[in-house]
């Protein structure tokens, strides 16, 4: 989804690069056509040729244009584009009188290269600033996803009397695409009806992606609607909205408006079928694909393995010309979800061979996949160390989680000790490997030192806790922590919770009372719950003939 939205940023970037450069190209410069020549080399530097930039950089030099401000200010965007900041802040140091232009390159420079901290710096030491300076420092604020950073600035740019344009409008609003920021995107949208940008067709995209990602699709629509003017971009994103809230049917239907469509619609349509678990709608679509890009072939495997058709998915793996290191992930993916340990591990060896290096998400699919008792387990171990991908919490926790799951609580642990930060799935990882392998002493203890530890448990945590107890058929204390869920922890129990009880009081022998329990909680009982029941009833044979038939009644209803 990343991907899909990256027409936000490069939409700002495009357009910051219009206003800063060509301005200068009414200014009277001596020698304009030796000049602009220089200039057409510097722009048509690519941000992968650093040793073409330098010797561009010669030439000016020993041509004697070295002080040319015009050229200065090209240089340093150039120097942005190739990642080479230190040779950029070298070439404006040697301005001897920096323009607005000037500062602006070499903040654009930095913030284009995700330096947050180096742009506010440069940003509060400008003599002077301008909507662009704001737009920028704005900018990197959002792709580093500060978002409070950028509210501030925002805040303090409207308070300082500047007015805000277009890009200031569409960066603000990449900043409240989650709920938990939808007030402020209402807000800005206010903001922008004031400074007569509504109809404005960037501006209006940007808002139909915002109030989309706050899942206000009515809104979304009634602004996609009321545009005067729709561009492919816009269409494309008001089909993403449909398809990433699940209205396949609407993106369906928005997609056969569509005037015009380009690869990234007709992905993005695919796309909304993969993840949808429409296969045949994506098969379908895909055939009639007019130009098929990796992530369209991405996007039907994942159709496959989110199908479960995993033989689907791997036919269309192989058959790829070229793959990205996300095709490799979602069939490793498949290959974990569907417990087929050694498909994983042989495309895992597959990946590496071909040249492609795996990332977080790839050693956690074939963690997930191996015993933690098998050779191929301590191979992925010490790649992971090799690597360093094991300081990745999700690495680490998969870790923890597979040695867990065979048994060797004293690796997981040590695995656990040894992490730098750990997420709550982490803590929870050690305290399901307690649960799982009947070590109650040590769950407990642990329970206290994450509540003690000021880990904010979740449901899941009394899942791990409950199960344990009922393993070992501790009735009196999975009781009493099935009450302390609400009472100290203020936790509503789940379905899982009643689930563990009733196993628990099977185990028990107490049938006739996790009858009850399933009779009374506030949710409806579902196989498990029954089936828990059912088993309970034939280990003990202690219920009323009514609750020994009530289980098998219901599982087949």
């Amino acid at each position: 989804m990343a991907r899909r939205w990256r027409w936000i940023f490069r939409s700002i970037r495009e357009a910051l690069a219009k206003i800063s450069i060509a301005p200068q190209s009414s200014l009277r410069i001596p020698h304009l056509s030796q000049v602009q020549s220089y200039a057409a080399l510097i722009r048509h530097c690519s941000g992968h040729s650093v040793t073409e930039a330098r010797r561009i950089h010669g030439l000016i030099s020993a041509a004697g244009y070295d002080q040319d401000r015009f050229l200065r200010n090209l240089l340093i965007e150039m120097y942005g584009r190739c990642k080479l900041l230190e040779e950029a802040l070298l070439v404006f140091q040697g301005i001897r009188s920096p323009n607005q232009f000037s500062y602006n390159l070499l903040l654009a420079a930095f913030a284009h290269n995700g330096e947050l901290l180096q742009v506010q710096k440069l940003f509060d030491d400008l003599p002077a600033r301008d909507v662009v300076s704001w737009n920028l420092v704005l900018t990197a604020s959002v792709q580093r996803q500060h978002n409070q950073e950028v509210f501030g600035y925002y805040r303090k740019m409207r308070l300082e009397g500047f007015r805000c344009d277009e890009i200031t409008f569409v960066t603000i609003l990449a900043a409240c695409t989650s709920v938990a920021f939808l007030s402020q995107g209402q807000l800005v949208h206010a903001q922008i009806i004031d400074a007569g940008l509504e109809l404005h067709v960037l501006v209006a995209t940007a808002l139909v992606h915002m109030y989309g990602r706050c899942l206000e699709v009515d809104r979304a629509v009634r602004v996609f609607e009321g545009m005067a003017e729709k561009d492919l971009v816009s269409w494309t994103t008001m089909v993403a909205v449909f398809a990433d809230t699940g209205n396949v049917q609407e993106a369906w239907k928005t997609f056969n408006r569509m005037p015009q469509r380009n690869v990234v619609s007709w992905t993005t349509m695919l796309v909304a079928y993969a993840e949808n678990g429409h296969l045949e709608r994506a098969k379908y679509l895909f055939d009639r694909f007019p130009q098929r890009d990796v992530i369209a072939w991405n996007a039907m495997v994942t159709a496959y393995v989110n199908g479960g058709v995993l033989d689907g998915a791997r036919s269309v793996f192989d058959e790829m010309v070229e793959r990205s290191k996300a095709t490799w992930n979602v069939m490793l993916t498949g290959y974990a979800q569907g417990g087929h340990a050694l498909e994983a591990w042989e495309l895992f060896r597959k990946m590496d061979l071909e040249g492609f290096q795996p990332d977080k998400i790839s050693f956690v699919c074939v963690l997930e996949s191996l015993p933690g008792d098998s050779a191929e387990a301590g191979i992925v171990h010490r790649e992971a160390l090799e690597t360093g991908d094991i300081s990745e919490v999700s690495v680490a926790t998969a870790l923890v989680h597979m040695y867990g799951k065979c048994g060797n609580l004293r690796r997981a642990r040590v695995v656990f000790e040894e992490m730098k930060n750990r997420s709550l799935l982490s803590w929870n990882a050690m305290l399901t490997a307690y649960a799982r392998n009947g070590h109650v002493s040590s769950m407990v203890g642990f329970l206290s030192e994450m509540s003690n530890g000021g880990v904010e448990l979740n449901a899941v945590t009394f899942i791990s806790v409950l199960a344990g107890f009922s393993h070992r058929g501790l009735l009196k204390d999975g009781h009493r922590n099935f009450i302390s869920i609400v009472a100290d922890y203020g936790i509503m129990p789940i379905l899982d919770h009643y689930i563990c009880m009733v196993d628990l009081l099977g185990r028990a022998g107490q049938v006739e009372e996790a009858k009850e329990l399933i009779e009374n909680m506030p949710f409806d009982a579902d196989s498990a719950t029954w089936t828990a029941l059912l088993s309970a009833s034939r280990i003990h044979k202690n219920g009323s003939n009514d609750t020994a038939a009530a289980a098998p009644e219901k599982l087949i209803d």
